[in-house]
């Protein structure tokens, strides 16, 4: 007999008689719902509300400014892959070969972790990204056109890709906007990109270069940006604030830790000390031997022993 509609037997169904009956909520609603999947949660709650905090007026000002080819900012993410190498901004560049080195090696290695980390589950290898993610104010991306011009525009993460084509589609001429047709791809290597996947899901957070390819008998034979986009140009690009969902302890924090460890936790105790000098060792247990015999000696000076007792 086939189980009824919207029931998992797979879950655990919990309904407690005396707490419904004081009108308090069932303390084991949550009973099926491992330790790894409560602490995720509570990742994902704090991650949304770091979100609403640092991303409130990106939708309000987009940023849209359109450059000329060989003009703009230096100081972007020279790749769509610089978000997952590391991130951080540089003026020249790299070449396409060491960007796809770059990416194999890190393909590389997720591989070999995977496979020498054992079985776990999926709430166990999201709880781990989530650990080392950081929550971003927005997603600088530079659109780049085939005769060299290019846009730049800020959005969420959580936006969609098409999004960003819409955005592209308002800064056309309106004469000509509606006979353009594109697709929107990254490289190295060419990918394109799905117009209902979020700019996280296609790894364009924090910064990222997209281009743009237009489709037969679809590419403009002249000037297709609006004028205004080129004249509000000027400065440098908006780059992302970041802040970490976990954050981790100070430098300084860090470094007194491991000094009180060093004194206290390595060291041997004093009646450790006391006991191998009366056992007559010159050698603490792990120790330094010339701090054991600097001791002794000052040792034997405070008692008055004369040098010629053995």
């Amino acid at each position: 007999q086939s189980s009824s509609s919207g029931f998992n037997i797979y879950k655990g169904h919990s309904y407690n008689v005396q707490s419904a009956a004081m009108g308090a909520p069932d303390p084991y609603m949550d009973a099926g719902l491992s330790n790894t999947e409560r602490q995720l949660q509570q990742l994902q709650s704090k991650k949304d509300r770091i979100e609403r905090q640092i991303q409130s007026d990106v939708k309000m000002d987009r940023g849209l400014v359109a450059y000329k080819a060989g003009s703009g900012p230096t100081g972007i993410i020279s790749s769509n892959t610089a978000s997952s190498e590391g991130g951080g901004t540089t003026g020249g560049g790299r070449g396409d070969s060491s960007l796809i080195a770059a990416r194999m090696k890190r393909l590389e290695e997720e591989r070999k972790k995977r496979e020498e980390g054992g079985f776990t589950t999926k709430a166990m290898r999201d709880l781990e990204r989530m650990k080392k993610a950081k929550v971003y104010s927005h997603a600088q991306i530079r659109i780049n056109f085939s005769d060299g011009t290019h846009l730049h525009a800020k959005f969420l993460p959580r936006e969609k890709v098409a999004a960003i084509r819409s955005v592209i589609e308002s800064s056309f001429e309106p004469s000509i906007a509606q006979s353009l047709d594109f697709d929107l791809y990254v490289a190295p290597p060419r990918r394109l990109l799905i117009d209902t996947k979020t700019l996280e899901e296609e790894e364009l957070v924090p910064a990222s270069k997209i281009h743009v390819s237009w489709k037969a008998r679809g590419a403009p034979s002249g000037k297709f940006l609006r004028d205004e986009l080129f004249l509000a140009g000027g400065g440098a690009a908006s780059f992302p604030d970041a802040k970490p969902i976990i954050t981790k302890p100070a430098a300084a924090d860090q470094k007194k830790g491991a000094d009180s460890k060093k004194r206290g936790g390595n060291g041997p105790s004093k009646e450790e000390l006391l006991m191998q000098r009366m056992l007559g060792k010159t050698s603490t247990l792990g120790g330094n031997t010339s701090s054991k015999k600097k001791t002794d000696q000052d040792g034997d000076k405070k008692i008055g022993k004369p040098k010629w007792f053995k």
